[in-house]
């Protein structure tokens, strides 16, 4: 049976210097591409862009790491790449930042999500996503559940990072919101689903107000109509009703 836990928002994000934190979530390569567009293409009316410089850095789940690493956590990141370049290019990459123990799950079938941005005169003038959105399921599935349940027996926190590239699911945020809630851990959502009821029995929730808009259906023009629906969100999901000095109970 699941512990309930109280919750102080304002003790998660004072202690997080000190937080062994497992993310588990849609991870990603970002890069960088700019140069200098001088002319049009005869081809198209597109134009043409002379490379000068490109650089990559962790993006989705993994950027959400390397910054509470940078806050000071320990993060322990469990995520799913290809067996690629890019998933070779952003191993690499977290192993320059501080703090971050990766937990790569690699699947032969769908490629490293890859967002590439193409920038001339400081202006983006194109992105090209590489990505396989599917769920995920079989064998990886297990894998992700089995190496979550171990970093989890070891956390102060579990935060799901959900950028809707297949990893965050009805099934697998259920069933680490439980391992979370069987370890007395509180559980952090950044979410993208419409449907906040996948996410129900964790701590925090942090839609934006486009999120917050979408999942109620209303307009919400107002901060008394944005701080009703959150209250009634978190009512009707058991959002926010348990905390924990990380896993102390009463």
């Amino acid at each position: 049976m699941s512990k309930d836990i109280k919750f102080d928002a304002g003790e998660v994000f004072t202690r997080i210097s000190t937080a062994k934190l497992v993310i588990v979530g849609d991870v990603m390569l970002d890069e960088f591409v700019s140069g200098q567009v001088e002319r049009i293409s005869p081809e198209a009316p597109v134009p043409i862009m002379s490379r000068t410089r490109s650089s990559v850095m962790p993006g989705g789940a993994a950027n959400v790491a390397r910054n509470l690493c940078h806050l000071g956590a320990q993060v322990t990141l469990i995520g799913v790449t290809g067996r690629d370049l890019a998933a070779s290019r952003l191993k690499d990459a977290i192993e320059n930042e501080p703090g971050i123990q990766f937990r790569a799950i690699a699947d032969a079938k769908r490629p490293t999500t890859v967002k590439t941005r193409f920038t001339a005169a400081g202006q983006q003038i194109l992105r090209v996503d590489d990505e396989d959105t599917a769920e995920i399921e079989g064998g990886i599935l297990d894998r992700i559940l089995n190496a979550s349940e171990k970093a989890i027996a070891r956390a102060d926190a579990l935060v799901l990072s959900d950028y809707n590239k297949g990893i965050i699911h009805r099934k697998v945020a259920a069933a680490l919101i439980d391992m979370a809630r069987n370890a007395g851990i509180p559980v952090l959502v950044d979410p993208k689903k419409t449907d906040p009821g996948i996410y129900a029995g964790a701590s925090i929730i942090t839609p934006n107000l486009g999120e917050l808009r979408q999942m109620t259906g209303q307009t919400l023009t107002s901060k008394d109509e944005i701080a009703r629906a959150a209250q009634d969100l978190a009512a009707t999901h058991g959002l926010a009703r348990y905390w924990l000095p990380w896993g102390q109970e009463e």
